[in-house]
């Protein structure tokens, strides 16, 4: 590897202007966030407003409808991971004799997985 190979680097070893900037830009934007945690109907009413603009704005330029269209599907991706557990239930043991059969299941995967 030569000396600027890493991300950031210049060829001196001192970050480069462009890695700077956006390290700040990062810096800043965080700063910003963690200032507004504590306003959740504020950022609930700017978050409303500014989706408001921007579905004006595609009715206004007729234009932008597949764009949107997969914005929604995002956040529609968004909100179902949101409402879903993080481990399923269904999958938990229970304290029967299906346990074993279960913890036995999972080993067998598990060596078929990792060879």
């Amino acid at each position: 590897m030569s000396e600027g190979d890493s991300v950031g680097d210049s060829v001196h070893g001192k970050p480069s202007v462009v890695y700077r900037f956006f390290t700040r830009l990062g810096q800043i934007y965080q700063s910003w966030l963690d200032k507004s945690t504590p306003y959740t109907a504020v950022r609930w009413v700017v978050t409303l407003g500014l989706s408001f603009v921007y579905m004006i704005r595609v009715y206004l330029l007729q234009g932008w409808y597949i764009v949107t269209y997969a914005l929604g599907i995002y956040h529609l991706n968004l909100f179902i991971a949101f409402l879903s557990p993080k481990v399923d239930p269904s999958l938990m043991e229970d304290s029967g004799t299906a346990g074993a059969i279960g913890v036995l299941s999972r080993l067998l995967y598990a060596s078929t997985i990792l060879g």
